[in-house]
């Protein structure tokens, strides 16, 4: 009977050994760091942000979802699959075009590790501005007729010291197009650009974009919008 018992006892042990393994097996996702200065890059430029981790668990981690902020980021995995003691990283690729100033970005890590299934990862800097929009980046037009056409006068004032040229000038809506635009710097050491707003028929606010693409390496590209409202008499 004695025997019997100890066997019993035994066979309990060695399964109780066997579940609580089972049960307390998992991945361990860890980051050097969950955070990332990016310094002062110039606006336009696209700056990298790398986050590194290591599985310290003992399954494999996986990283199921990698989701950035805002549009102005991507963000992706180098790996989805990290197995045991082996490490990958979070690459995220800011695009600073339109950011001129402190910056503060998320991007959020969705993985199996049951103790962090969610990280947030966080991205900081201060974007150098290539220049001045003058009279605002953010041009109000105010309130506009249906069919009436607004011309107006934008000015691109350098701030940085690197020599410059404007290479085109693009508008990512249908309503404002580009009259004309200086090249190269005039005699105030400035660019001069002069657009057009066309307000249609159709009633309501309107935001549109302008992109102006520079000829410094990389090509950056400065940001500014054209914004008001357009209302019946």
């Amino acid at each position: 009977m004695r025997i019997y018992f100890a066997v019993a006892l035994q066979m309990i042990l060695i399964f109780g050994t066997m579940t609580g393994t089972c049960l307390f097996a998992a991945p361990v996702i860890e980051f050097e760091t969950t955070s990332f200065d990016l310094g002062k890059p110039i606006e336009g430029e696209k700056a990298k942000a790398m986050f590194l981790f290591k599985n310290t668990g003992d399954t494999d981690l996986e990283i199921t979802k990698v989701r950035a902020g805002c549009g102005c980021t991507n963000a992706s995995a180098t790996e989805t699959k990290i197995t045991p003691g082996n490490s990958a990283a979070i690459e995220a690729i800011f695009n600073t075009a339109g950011y001129p100033g402190n910056i503060s970005k998320t991007v959020t890590v969705i993985t199996n590790d049951p103790a962090h299934s969610s990280v947030v990862l966080k991205i900081t800097g201060e974007v150098v501005p290539i220049a001045e929009i003058q009279p605002q980046r953010r041009l109000n037009l105010g309130n506009v007729k249906p069919g009436a056409i607004v011309l107006k006068d934008i000015v691109v004032v350098p701030k940085i010291e690197q020599r410059f040229r404007l290479v085109k000038v693009k508008s990512l809506g249908k309503r404002v197009t580009m009259l004309a635009f200086d090249k190269s710097k005039n005699k105030a050491g400035n660019y001069k650009l002069k657009i057009r707003f066309m307000a249609g028929s159709v009633l309501g606010r309107f935001n549109e974009q302008i992109s102006i693409m520079t000829d410094l390496p990389g090509n950056p590209v400065i940001k500014c919008s054209v914004y008001g409202n357009v209302v019946s008499e």
